[in-house]
Protein backbone atom coordinates (compact mmCIF):
# COMPACT_ATOMS: atom_id res chain seq x y z
CA UNK A 1 0.00 0.00 0.00
CA UNK A 2 1.62 3.36 -1.13
CA UNK A 3 1.67 6.06 1.79
CA UNK A 4 -0.85 8.57 -0.15
CA UNK A 5 -3.38 5.59 -0.19
CA UNK A 6 -2.75 5.13 3.43
CA UNK A 7 -3.16 8.41 4.57
CA UNK A 8 -6.25 8.18 2.95
CA UNK A 9 -7.41 5.50 5.08
CA UNK A 10 -6.51 7.12 7.95
CA UNK A 11 -7.97 10.65 7.37
CA UNK A 12 -11.15 8.95 6.32
CA UNK A 13 -11.08 6.32 9.26
CA UNK A 14 -10.63 9.36 11.46
CA UNK A 15 -13.50 11.27 9.80
CA UNK A 16 -16.00 8.70 10.55
CA UNK A 17 -14.73 7.80 14.27
CA UNK A 18 -16.22 11.49 14.58
CA UNK A 19 -19.47 10.37 13.29
CA UNK A 20 -22.57 8.49 14.96
CA UNK A 21 -22.39 4.98 14.23
CA UNK A 22 -25.72 5.36 12.05
CA UNK A 23 -24.06 8.33 10.36
CA UNK A 24 -21.00 6.63 8.87
CA UNK A 25 -22.38 4.64 6.11
CA UNK A 26 -23.36 7.71 4.08
CA UNK A 27 -20.44 9.88 4.94
CA UNK A 28 -18.22 6.68 3.53
CA UNK A 29 -20.77 6.06 0.63
CA UNK A 30 -19.69 10.01 -0.24
CA UNK A 31 -16.18 9.89 0.59
CA UNK A 32 -15.05 7.37 -1.11
CA UNK A 33 -17.03 8.00 -4.06
CA UNK A 34 -17.64 4.31 -5.58
CA UNK A 35 -13.73 2.84 -4.08
CA UNK A 36 -15.56 -0.45 -2.88
CA UNK A 37 -11.78 -1.48 -1.62
CA UNK A 38 -11.50 1.83 0.12
CA UNK A 39 -14.44 1.78 1.76
CA UNK A 40 -14.22 -1.77 2.77
CA UNK A 41 -10.62 -1.28 4.22
CA UNK A 42 -12.40 1.84 6.63
CA UNK A 43 -15.27 -0.45 7.27
CA UNK A 44 -12.83 -3.17 8.52
CA UNK A 45 -10.81 -0.67 11.18
CA UNK A 46 -14.42 0.52 12.15
CA UNK A 47 -15.09 -2.57 13.17
CA UNK A 48 -12.14 -3.54 14.91
CA UNK A 49 -12.88 -0.52 16.83
CA UNK A 50 -16.22 -1.72 17.77
CA UNK A 51 -14.86 -4.45 18.61
CA UNK A 52 -12.14 -3.36 21.08
CA UNK A 53 -14.39 -1.02 22.32
CA UNK A 54 -16.90 -4.28 23.33
CA UNK A 55 -14.19 -6.04 24.85
CA UNK A 56 -12.91 -3.26 27.23
CA UNK A 57 -16.27 -2.85 28.35
CA UNK A 58 -16.75 -6.56 29.17
CA UNK A 59 -16.14 -8.38 31.96
CA UNK A 60 -13.14 -10.98 31.71
CA UNK A 61 -15.42 -13.79 32.52
CA UNK A 62 -17.54 -13.07 29.99
CA UNK A 63 -14.79 -12.62 27.46
CA UNK A 64 -13.54 -15.69 28.60
CA UNK A 65 -16.90 -17.60 28.38
CA UNK A 66 -17.24 -16.17 24.54
CA UNK A 67 -13.47 -17.31 23.94
CA UNK A 68 -14.92 -20.92 25.21
CA UNK A 69 -17.94 -21.23 23.09
CA UNK A 70 -16.19 -20.75 20.21
CA UNK A 71 -13.29 -22.94 20.58
CA UNK A 72 -15.95 -26.01 21.34
CA UNK A 73 -17.98 -24.87 17.92
CA UNK A 74 -14.88 -25.02 15.97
Amino acid sequence: MNPEHWQEIKRLYNSALELESHQRGAFLEKACAGDESLRKEIERLLAQQAEAEDLLGTPALEVAARALAQESEG
